[in-house]
């Protein structure tokens, strides 16, 4: 807390008190106050003491300055524990996939998370094309009698092949129609698997998908 300096007097036995007033300001403590306002009370001119109003004013700004120092001191402590329960509720998503935008999902030792995305409407027919990450299609699902909202696709992560596929992180797209064979809209999410947890300044990031994702981004979570 900033305080202006205060008023300082000096006295001799050949002359009257001398008064300099500064205008300078000083980052002073609660100790470093109480100093000066003795050390100002023990050297004022007798003939002319400290003005009671004046007193009282700098005491409380003493006081502020006291409750200034003890709240940035409970606000430390405050970001002190938000942080580490950050850091402790990003490690807690290692091993669980994750829902965010985009239209991803991955694929970890030959199990596949699945794809979840929302319809405008329902859906009698549905087709979706999953792609590596060179953009080659390597299965197409065909699913019928969706319902509108959100959905969740099971995948084996196997290609057309019936191979499984490498771990990884693939797209796929979604085409949907209802009943009279008009398009529905769909809006897709990522789901990806938790790897790990990275940090940037102190701020924890999820890694998956070959990313890093902020927990602000995370829009659900589910256990792999």
């Amino acid at each position: 807390m900033a305080i202006a300096a205060l008023t300082t007097y000096a006295s001799d036995t050949n002359s009257s008190s001398t008064t300099t007033n500064t205008s300078s300001t000083y980052n002073l403590d609660a100790d470093d106050f109480m100093t000066l306002l003795l050390t100002q009370l023990e050297n004022q001119d007798p003939t002319d003491p400290m003005d009671m109003d004046a007193f009282t004013s700098q005491l409380c700004s003493l006081n502020q300055l006291q409750q200034s120092v003890q709240t940035n001191a409970h606000l430390e402590e405050i970001l002190s524990e938000i942080s580490s329960g950050s850091s402790s509720n990003a490690v807690a998503y290692i091993g669980k996939s994750i829902i965010v935008d985009g239209a991803g999902v991955s694929v970890s030792g030959g199990s596949a998370c699945n794809m979840v995305f929302d319809l405008e409407g329902d859906a009698s027919l549905a087709s979706i094309t999953v792609y590596d990450p060179d953009g080659n299609a390597v299965k197409t699902l065909e699913l019928s009698d969706l319902s509108s909202g959100g959905n969740s696709v099971e995948w084996d992560g196997t290609g057309d092949d019936g191979e499984t596929l490498e771990d990884g992180t693939y797209n796929y797209t979604i085409t949907a129609y209802n009943s009279d064979s008009e398009t529905i809209n769909a809006t897709m999410y990522s789901n990806l698997l938790v790897t790990g947890v990275a940090y940037d300044d102190g701020t924890p990031f999820l890694i998956a998908g070959g990313q890093e994702i902020s927990l602000d981004n995370v829009t659900g979570v589910n256990q792999s």
